[in-house]
């Protein structure tokens, strides 16, 4: 029978690293040198034991999780894997403890997938009921950092606040929603639909379905613009631009010409009135506590008074 070839001490050391590494990944994981009692053993090397007693006294390392209370670590590997994990660039140093650094957690990333794997370390996927077929609703796999919106969601301020509300996101995501329902978004490649008119071969469409197709078009082309009438002239920019075009927020500063890191604050105050206009925040009502107004006078204004 034939014999399958054992893996390189090479492929077999990086094995070892990335199972290393995958439980590293854990909230808080750390590695320290483990203190390991010396051998008393002064016998010469000369025979198999001898040498895995050597092997022993090199120091040792251990994994442990974040709780301070922990002393056993959940793996133990010597400084062959540790070399290995710091040439990759995959652990840093800290004080007297090793941890996981951004390129290893890529690294994990790239690991779990087979396709295009180095995009798939900037993506964050996530399965979420969405309708598709009509209003069929079904779990399918998100990519919630597609949009900027996504991305400033995803993202914590110093208070370790999400940069935009969910709020902020979902009206957001509804008026991109109806901007590409209404077929707003720039061609970007050339459109062969005069050609495709023109064939013979081309399937008749069932009667009233270009009226149906026109018609929703036209209503999603009236809600981007009441939503847009509804934040104002001065903020809808920054929504089209941002939302609908997917630009970031620091190439829409340098477009605009706005101060930088301005655009957080205004997008913020835009995304507000339109949440308010999609009724996912309540538009607050001001009364006014005083009798009604009769005329308006400035500061040194003083009025008539009839004897």
């Amino acid at each position: 029978m034939p014999q399958t070839a054992s893996p390189s001490p090479k492929k077999t050391l990086r094995l070892r690293a990335e199972k290393i590494l995958a439980q590293l990944a854990q909230p808080g994981a750390y590695i320290k040198t483990l203190v390991l009692p010396s051998s008393q053993d002064s016998r010469p090397a000369s025979t198999s034991a001898s040498r895995d007693r050597i092997e022993r006294r090199k120091p040792q390392f251990g994994l442990f999780k974040s709780d301070p209370n922990s002393t056993t670590p959940i793996a133990q590997f010597g400084p062959d894997i540790l070399k290995y994990l710091l040439a990759q660039d995959w652990v840093r140093k800290t004080g007297a403890r090793f941890t996981m650094t951004q390129a290893g957690r890529a690294a994990l990333k790239r690991r779990a997938t087979k396709h295009d794997k180095f995009r798939r370390q900037h993506q964050i996927h996530k399965t979420q009921n969405r309708k598709v077929d009509g209003n069929v609703s079904r779990p399918v796999t998100v990519n919630e950092t597609e949009s900027p919106l996504g991305w400033l969601r995803k993202r914590k301020d110093r208070n370790g606040n999400p940069l935009i509300s969910e709020v902020q996101f979902q009206a957001g995501e509804r008026l991109r929603a109806d901007f590409w329902r209404a077929q707003m978004t720039p061609r970007v490649t050339m459109s062969w639909s005069a050609m495709t008119a023109s064939s013979k071969r081309v399937k008749r469409a069932a009667p009233g379905a270009s009226t149906e197709i026109s018609d929703a078009v036209i209503a999603a082309k009236a809600r981007v613009a009441r939503a847009l009438d509804a934040v104002g002239p001065e903020l809808s920019g920054i929504l089209i631009d941002v939302c609908c075009h997917m630009t970031g927020l620091e190439q829409f500063e340098q477009q605009a010409g706005w101060p930088q890191r301005s655009g957080k604050l205004a997008l913020k105050l835009a995304l507000n009135a339109l949440a308010r206009h999609y009724g996912l925040i309540a538009t607050p009502r001001v009364e006014w506590s005083g009798g009604q107004i009769r005329h308006w006078g400035t500061a040194d204004y003083c009025p008539n008074i009839d004897g």
